[in-house]
């Protein structure tokens, strides 16, 4: 009967796994050849993302701008219950959640309207026109609430 050192056997499994992704790697590396970036480029031999990829960037954005956009209605919703306390909080996270949606600091400019916090209002509408497009509906609501808050504070 023949006597099994199972911790040997175990080590020389991981060690034969080792070697072989060792291997593959070392086999990746040598057949790739550098690049000169400027000559691909103009070339346009540089290598794009496939659909796959590309497709599953837009889905994570998608499902992103998706629970955002469900948050801040829960936001609005808060804010048209006079709810500003909870709908404060709620924007505030968002908007360390999506700090380049323009949406968040519109939401939280036009709560601190309504509670009186003209200053903060302003500076949430500044912050949000600094992170908007030009032309962008948002941005003109911004625009207003900036103006208001001007108005209201003097």
């Amino acid at each position: 009967m023949v006597s099994i050192n199972w911790q040997s056997l175990i080590s020389l499994v991981f060690i034969s796994i080792f070697a072989l992704l060792a291997g593959c790697a070392t086999q990746q590396q040598q057949e790739k050849k550098p690049v000169d970036i400027y000559a691909a480029i103009t070339k346009d031999q540089v290598q794009y993302r496939n659909d796959e990829t590309t497709q599953a960037s837009r889905q994570i954005a998608q499902a992103g701008s998706d629970y955002i956009n469900s948050q801040l209605e829960q936001v609005r919703m808060l804010l048209f219950s006079q709810n500003y306390e909870q709908a404060s909080q709620l924007a505030e996270r968002l908007i360390r959640q999506a700090p380049n949606d323009p949406n968040t600091y519109y939401w939280l400019a036009r709560i601190r309207m309504e509670m009186n916090d003209y200053q903060q209002a302003q500076q949430m509408a500044q912050k949000g026109l600094s992170v908007s497009q030009q032309g962008s509906t948002v941005r003109k609501a911004l625009r207003r609430i900036e103006q208001q808050a001007d108005i209201a504070s003097q």
